[in-house]
């Protein structure tokens, strides 16, 4: 609106200079003229375009908050879906989980009952076979009596025997211990080592073996008396005289002088109870 209303004012000044200079001066005041109106339309062209930059500007703005603000919400209503269907999926799975411990549990129950079934049928044929028992066995029943009388008779005359084989064994442990205690009470090792060569399988084997060594050993016969420790060891692993038999091996490995043990005496190896 500025330059239109400069305009007249130039115009008569030309008109003006025009009539006073004549035509070379009134050309060059028309050429000024001309490029000060263009720079004045291009500062309105400029403003103009500034305007219209800031605009956009604002509107870019308005429509990048819109859209932070529209993602932020598809945002959220992606989680929420996303939620959703996971607990959807989950509820599914253990519907499906349910389902199977459900069969499984109807399949388990069917083979119980197949089985009951089958033991009802056991037990109904084997109260058939008791009730066809029954019959036999009171036609047997007088039969049976006259077996009980047999068997009783019987059974007393095993356990007299019984107690005379032990009676015997008892006779024959003493005859036993009494030469075991002759041999041992000699000062010589073969005494008693020979009662052991002829008694192996008695219960006076290990003590005779055990007493042997000893008596070698007091005798300063240690290799000898190593030997017969030895077998001790190896043929009579569960007798009472094995620990003995290994401190005596560790002594002579040592080279340690014989000393008595004291309270070592007879150990039967495997003899009736009764009769120790």
């Amino acid at each position: 609106m500025t330059q239109k209303v400069q305009t007249p004012t130039v115009t008569r000044t030309v008109h003006r200079t025009y009539r006073s200079k004549g035509p070379t001066a009134g050309v060059i005041i028309i050429g000024v003229s001309g490029w000060a109106a263009a720079l004045a339309l291009a500062g309105i062209l400029i403003f103009i375009l500034k305007q219209g930059e800031m605009k956009m500007e604002e509107i870019r703005k308005r429509v990048l908050g819109v859209q932070q603000t529209n993602q932020a919400r598809l945002t959220g209503r992606e989680a929420e879906i996303n939620q959703a269907q996971a607990s959807l999926t989950k509820a599914i799975d253990d519907e499906i989980d349910a389902q199977t411990k459900l069969m499984r549990n109807a399949a388990a129950l069917r083979k119980t009952v197949a089985a009951l079934k089958s033991q009802e049928a056991a037990k109904k044929a084997q109260v058939e076979k008791l009730k066809t028992g029954a019959v036999i066995v009171g036609e047997d029943a007088q039969l049976t009596g006259e077996g009980v009388a047999k068997l009783t008779t019987e059974c007393a005359q095993v356990q007299q025997q019984k107690q005379d084989l032990l009676k015997t064994y008892a006779e024959r442990y003493a005859t036993m211990k009494a030469l075991y205690e002759q041999k041992l009470a000699r000062a010589e090792p073969e005494m008693i080592r020979q009662f052991y060569g002829s008694h192996q399988n008695t219960p006076f084997a290990p003590a005779a073996l055990f007493f042997a060594a000893e008596k070698l050993y007091e005798t300063k016969k240690s290799g000898d008396a190593q030997r017969l420790y030895d077998t001790l060891i190896k043929k009579y692993a569960d007798s009472g005289y094995v620990t003995y038999a290994q401190q005596r091996l560790e002594q002579i490995k040592e080279r340690t002088p014989y000393e008595k043990l004291e309270g070592v005496g007879l150990l039967p190896y495997r003899a009736l109870t009764l009769t120790q």
